[in-house]
């Protein structure tokens, strides 16, 4: 057999084995292996480069694992194999030590001699390189070469193929990812939807960081949900959004991508914010990112996010309708509820306390005297909470929410996450006092209480309480779990808790409760201002 036939034949294997693979890793790891064995070269390899020519991927034969994990950096495309990148054919060295393009090899690279290279084409883009070397001086003969050419041919229709393939499967799996996420909100399971959304887009996008950042004024968002190792600190953090990608998503309604940025104290590689509509009906953002220096983000990619982003945005509208007609069928019975337990329970209660006073008059008894002013006390709490109670029966306009229902629905959000629901009271005008920018400090503040206790606390009892007196209003969350941590980070929500607090002239303390839990107190004063 002639050594044309012989490379013919081994063409043809090697064809057969590299269109045989339809995943990419596959396909890229057989044109190397393939590579080698057709020009009985001993080295082979194949850089996958990225748009702006830095390599992205690198796959090798020849070279073992260990001396591999030594190297300092894949191969670059520069000198030698800059050249094969830029050249329309076949390069071919007979020794590249002395070729005047080489620029050397890095540290613990094995010795090379004889190279061959040739640049990897896909639909007429560039897609990498392919070469193959020997510790031997002499270079390949003209039957190789034309053998590496035609494997190039071939490799770049594979390639192809596979990206096909890849972008099937990867639509399916989007598309799944959104049939679920529509299924289960509409299908009535109790889930966090933003949380079910950003999971998806970490899993499908393989992104290690993924927010969901919801819009609470011009400048300030709430990080509703973070996805990502070393993240925990940001969950439900109130950040000052204003010159970020956060914002500007907002802001443009539309898709934008960065290259770099920071949310917080988190560095952001290559980015793309998303603008959607949380479940409460708020404009947000869906954030995902890459560490700083990793490889950006296909085109692809982004349009699946969007289009899951717009599914979920209508999904959420449709749970929220369905909610508001469920809402609507309780309203007859909240009414009659809140009317009984006004009409009836409370004025019992009232006409028992008003007994107990004047009996507390007229007693000689000095022990029922003292006992009596607790039970008294204790009927009041009753009466408020109660009256608390009613007041959240009511029915209610949602274009204009009042504190106590902000307060409200935002217990009402941690209820599942909790043993028991939270116990709320309010005392004094909250809802005549506390309005517009102090009331979503107020809300922030119940917000990163809840949300420590849910994190940290391990708590079975939770009391919220607001109160509005004597021109300041005071926040105090009170749980019974294992106490707060010695030293808590002070970049977290809880320095953000005290830095709002020294900004309005207040005070922020978080102390041990009287038995065990913790005690979190949020007191500022109420300006003018702040009453418009």
């Amino acid at each position: 057999m002639s050594d044309v036939e012989r490379r013919l034949r081994e063409l043809l294997h090697a064809r057969a084995s590299v269109i045989s693979h339809l995943d990419l890793r596959g396909v890229l790891q057989a044109i190397v292996a393939s590579a080698a064995e057709l020009l009985d070269a001993p080295y082979a390899a194949l850089s996958v480069l990225r748009t702006d020519g830095e390599v992205e991927d690198f796959f090798h034969v020849g070279i073992s694992p260990d001396t591999a994990a030594r190297l300092p950096h894949p191969p670059r495309p520069v000198g030698v194999l800059g050249a094969v990148l830029r050249a329309d054919d076949v390069v071919s060295v007979a020794d590249i030590t002395k070729d005047p393009r080489s620029q050397g090899f890095p540290a613990h690279h094995p010795p090379m001699r004889s190279f061959a290279g040739v640049p990897i084409r896909v639909r007429d883009e560039a897609y990498g390189n392919l070469y193959v070397a020997h510790d031997a001086p002499g270079g390949f003969d003209d039957t190789a070469l034309e053998a590496l050419r035609s494997l190039a041919v071939t490799a770049g229709i594979a390639i192809d193929n596979a990206h096909k393939v890849e972008e099937v499967q990867r639509r399916a799996a989007w598309n799944q990812a959104a049939a679920h996420l529509t299924q289960t909100l509409l299908g009535g399971q109790v889930v966090h939807a933003a949380s079910l959304l950003a999971e998806s887009v970490a899993a499908l996008t393989e992104a290690p960081f993924v927010a969901v950042a919801e819009s609470l004024d011009a400048d300030t968002a709430c990080l509703d949900v973070v996805v990502g190792d070393g993240t925990a600190h940001l969950q439900g953090l109130v950040i000052d959004a204003a010159g970020t990608i956060v914002s500007e998503a907002l802001a443009a309604e539309k898709v934008l991508l960065r290259e770099t940025g920071t949310l917080v104290d988190v560095e952001l590689g290559p980015s793309f914010a998303v603008p959607l509509t949380t479940p409460a009906g708020r404009p947000a953002t869906l954030l995902v990112a890459r560490e700083p220096g990793g490889r950006a983000f296909a085109a692809s990619t982004v349009d699946l996010a969007q289009d899951l982003a717009s599914r979920a945005s209508i999904a959420f509208e449709l749970a929220r309708a369905r909610a508001d007609r469920e809402r609507l069928a309780l309203i007859e019975d909240r009414g009659r509820i809140a009317r009984d337990l006004h009409d009836h329970v409370i004025q019992r209660l009232f006409g028992a306390g008003l007994s107990l006073q004047a009996l507390s008059v007229g007693t000689v008894d000095d022990h029922v005297r003292q006992a009596l002013p607790e039970q008294i006390d204790s009927l009041d709490q009753a009466i408020a909470e109660i009256r608390t109670a009613i007041f959240a029966l009511r029915q209610r306009p949602q274009d204009q929410q009042s504190l106590r229902h902000r307060i409200i629905d935002l217990v009402g959000e941690f209820e599942g996450l909790l043993v028991h629901t939270p116990r709320t009271m309010f005392a004094g005008t909250v809802d005549l006092t506390v309005r517009g920018a102090l009331a979503d400090d107020v809300v922030a503040v119940v917000r990163e209480g809840l949300s420590n206790i849910v994190k940290h606390a391990h708590a079975r009892h939770v009391r919220v309480m607001v109160a509005a007196r004597d021109a300041q209003v005071t926040v105090e969350v009170t749980d019974d779990g294992v106490g707060a941590p010695a030293d808590p980070d002070r970049r977290s929500g809880i320095g953000n808790l005290a830095e709002r607090a020294r900004a309005r002239g207040g005070a922020f303390t978080l102390t041990p409760g009287p038995a065990h839990g913790t005690v979190l107190t949020w007191t500022v004063p109420v300006t003018e201002e702040d009453r418009s």
